[in-house]
């Protein structure tokens, strides 16, 4: 979304605050594993998830065509249980998990808004571009960025300092 907001005309600049990417952190004794005759080369081996915004299939006929898609992303460590990384004398072996971050020196909390943790994406326009032409043409490419966007994401404008100014030019065009 990011960079596809940079790209509109008097856009400036697009700051994403409060962002972590989320993460699970394999905790693995190599004591223990070897003892399975495995190593921390079988739990880097491990296939990684697909990716979960792929299209599932294709509805298509002699004039349209439609992806089939799904929200099937994993957002805790426990939708990833069980965790086998090998096999020892034919029971499975599993390595126990914990949610985390993909950046974990982040010190700052996520912003929460109505109780959930949520994303900043704050745009700023370029110097001398007219502020509401340049809100104009955010609004009018938001529904196909949230089309693009997982449908369990949440996107509102929660701030938008163009209604005083349009307000005041309201008034002002009545005097």
């Amino acid at each position: 979304m990011q960079q596809r907001l940079s790209q509109i005309q008097g856009v400036g600049q697009v700051s994403v605050g409060g962002s972590s990417l989320p993460g699970v952190r394999v905790d693995v004794n190599p004591t223990q594993l070897n003892s399975y005759g495995l190593g921390l080369q079988d739990v880097a081996a491990m296939p990684q998830p697909a990716e979960c915004h792929s299209p599932k299939g294709q509805i298509t006929d002699d004039a349209t065509s439609a992806d089939i898609t799904t929200n099937d992303q994993l957002l805790k460590a426990a939708d990833y249980m069980p965790l086998v990384v090998g096999y020892h004398n034919g029971a499975a072996v599993n390595c126990p998990m914990s949610p985390t971050s993909r950046t974990p020196r982040k010190t700052c909390a996520l912003p929460v808004r109505d109780g959930k943790p949520c994303v900043l994406i704050i745009i700023f326009r370029q110097p001398g571009a007219n502020i509401i032409d340049t809100v104009d043409r955010i609004r009018a490419v938001l529904p196909a960025l949230k089309a693009s966007i997982p449908a369990a994401i949440d996107s509102e404008i929660v701030m938008d300092r163009t209604l005083t100014i349009r307000a005041s030019f309201a008034t002002s065009s009545v005097i």
